[in-house]
């Protein structure tokens, strides 16, 4: 909204007052750009998952471990592999926290840079 006033708001001002609205300005859109970037790569982008396979899940069915006289064997490896998953959905988990994190800052940058803007054409103009 303020990216499409820039050209009215910068009018409006004249020397160092138009300088501090230009950077400004700029600054919130850098921020706001760098909030979207981080929202989009740092959360929805997809990351490998490879510690269960179908393949392996669809070992569980086959002769070999249905036929298993010791059945704590099969556990064990079900197990192991759950472990492993839950591990690393954590760890997406934060990371996408992290994400979430840092794109929040960057948002709350650019409203204050944003703010800052206005203030100083509300001073300007008074």
């Amino acid at each position: 909204m303020i990216g499409g006033n820039a050209g009215p708001i910068l009018g409006a001002t004249d020397g160092s007052a138009r300088v501090a609205v230009g950077v400004a300005l700029l600054a919130a859109v850098g921020s706001l750009a760098v909030a979207v970037a981080i929202a989009i790569w740092g959360i929805v982008k997809p990351r490998p998952f490879g510690t269960i396979t179908a393949d392996e899940i669809a070992n569980y069915t086959s002769d070999r471990l249905l036929n298993e006289p010791d059945i704590w064997r099969v556990h064990l490896r079900s197990l192991h592999g759950l472990e492993t998953a839950t591990r690393q959905a954590e760890e997406d988990g934060d990371i996408a926290a992290q994400a979430i994190a840092r794109a929040l800052v960057a948002f709350q940058s650019g409203l204050v840079f944003s703010l800052i803007s206005l203030g100083t054409l509300i001073v300007e103009l008074i």
